[in-house]
């Protein structure tokens, strides 16, 4: 056996040393912590980088400071700091636009989403990225200039099959943009090499972005814990969200 055996005795005294206290007892040590509390969110929140998370990032953010929270009265607190900033981290989609029902998927590998992420692109920043409808992981991802091109877009998608033992998806999922044109050719190709008369239709589905919710999910996801504070810097020519960050 690899290791420490810890007693749940010994990780109480440990975590009562470290001052990561389950609760806190009495209207005064109450007041003390909600204190503590209000200074440390604002002190993150005025630092930069987690100035636009939400609930669960904030919550992780202070846990790794070694700042112990109680994850909704630090909201409660949140909202008391800046009301306005905590509405912002809501979805990003607009009314209505996320709500295309829930997405099922028979197994791994066999619909992979691909979209693009084009709110940098005036800034010669693109990201192009696909997801296993699935089991929700990266297939493939790419930053740099080429993700509106479609020999770039086939050249991520052939790194992808072999970065996955050559497994193809059954089905890609993506929208009509000129770049995925030869990535659905190629696709289409690969199934004829093993069924002549595969059809276009099975191997390849076109679908707006509305529709495609796996991606753009991930996208909503990406925005609020990454980019969206540097869409703000950028709009407002603010302060870098890595001059938070201590050298």
């Amino acid at each position: 056996m690899f290791g420490f055996q810890v007693t749940m005795y010994n990780i109480q005294k440990l975590r009562q040393r470290m001052g990561l206290l389950n609760r806190v007892q009495g209207t005064d040590a109450s007041h003390d912590a909600n204190a503590n509390l209000w200074t440390a969110i604002t002190a993150e929140r005025v630092s930069g980088l987690p100035a636009h998370y939400g609930r669960e990032y904030m919550s992780r953010h202070l846990s790794i400071r070694g700042i112990p929270v109680a994850r909704d009265k630090m909201f409660a607190l949140m909202k008391e700091v800046d009301l306005e900033a905590v509405a912002a981290t809501n979805p990003a989609f607009k009314a209505g636009r996320d709500r295309v029902g829930m997405y099922l998927v028979t197994g791994q590998d066999y619909v992979w989403s691909c979209d693009g992420h084009l709110k940098f692109r005036d800034y010669g920043i693109g990201i192009y990225c696909g997801i296993d409808g699935h089991v929700r992981y990266i297939t493939s991802s790419h930053v740099g200039l080429s993700v509106t091109c479609a020999v770039g877009i086939l050249k991520q998608y052939l790194d992808a099959l072999c970065g996955n033992d050559n497994i193809r998806p059954t089905i890609i999922r993506a929208d009509r943009g000129a770049e995925t044109m030869l990535m659905a050719n190629a696709q289409w190709q690969l199934e004829q090499a093993d069924n002549a008369e595969a059809l276009f239709s099975s191997t390849f589905r076109y679908g707006t972005s509305k529709s495609n919710s796996l991606i753009e999910g991930w996208w909503n996801e990406l925005t609020k814990a990454q980019t969206r504070q540097w869409q703000l810097c950028i709009h407002n020519k603010g302060t870098s969200p890595l001059s938070g960050i201590p050298g």
